[in-house]
């Protein structure tokens, strides 16, 4: 089999600072702000995480909005020294640079449009133009590898520009940023008791052409999140349950007697 060794990287001298590509997007969607409800505890939600592959319908706007509110939402940002502009999210990235952009689709009733989120502003802007075709082939990739059906698809985009103008060999860490991204993402969605599964491909070539093709702009893989099956609660057998009511109907077993009952 062949094996891609990735170079460590390192910090680039000189450098010149770059801003994120951002992608053009028509309109704005502003999303509510999450209600300050109890969450699970971070523990049962690390234990209790695995990839849920049933998606009985579409996760509603508010699923969504929470989804992205408490994974992707920039929580603070500024301008470095050295000209980066630094972030902080809930994901870890290189260098506080975050070069992953975060896509939307398949959301009723404009299934085959695609929305970029806003982490700043907590708001979806609609890609114009796109190509529906290629958005129909990209579902099929995705759907070859887990049916879809109304799940909601959030896939990852990376400037690698962006890492590389800071480091030598930059490449790793924007796998490890999409990583991270990826492990919060699934995380949020155990939390918010939503079914979510990652997506082992990483969107190409059609999320370059989704996204207009610019150069060193390429999806990193994503995830599908819908609603989760209602899960039933677990009874005990029929035969335990007679017996357990036999006994306490005929008081505690008095110490010494040891004859069935």
């Amino acid at each position: 089999m062949n094996h891609i060794r990735l170079a460590s990287p390192t910090l680039r001298f000189p450098r010149v600072p770059l801003d994120r590509f951002v992608l053009p997007t028509v309109g704005v969607e502003y999303l509510p702000i999450p209600e300050n409800a109890d969450l699970r505890g971070f523990l049962d939600v690390l234990h209790a995480r695995e990839s849920r592959r049933e998606f009985v319908r579409a996760p509603e706007d508010r699923d969504v909005s929470d989804l992205l509110w408490h994974a992707f939402k920039t929580k603070q940002r500024r301008r470095n020294d050295d000209g980066y502009r630094w972030e902080h999210r809930p994901a870890p990235s290189a260098g506080g640079l975050h070069p992953i952009s975060v896509l939307v689709m398949n959301r009723p009733p404009q299934r085959d449009a695609v929305f970029l989120y806003d982490p700043i502003a907590h708001a979806l802007g609609r890609i114009e133009p796109v190509n529906r075709d290629v958005v129909l082939s990209f579902f099929s990739a995705v759907n070859s590898v887990l049916p879809v059906g109304e799940a909601a698809i959030v896939w990852f985009v990376a400037d690698f520009r962006l890492t590389l103008s800071k480091y030598e060999n930059g490449e790793s860490l924007v796998w490890r940023d999409a990583g991270a991204l990826g492990a919060t993402v699934e995380l949020v969605a155990e939390a918010l008791e939503l079914s979510s599964c990652a997506i082992g491909i990483t969107g190409e070539p059609f999320v370059a052409q989704i996204t207009g093709n610019v150069p060193m702009l390429e999806g990193v893989g994503g995830c599908l999140i819908g609603k989760r099956p209602i899960a039933r609660e677990s009874l005990p057998p029929i035969s335990a349950s007679r017996t357990s009511a036999r006994r306490q109907s005929r008081g505690p077993v008095q110490t010494g007697d040891r004859r069935l009952r």
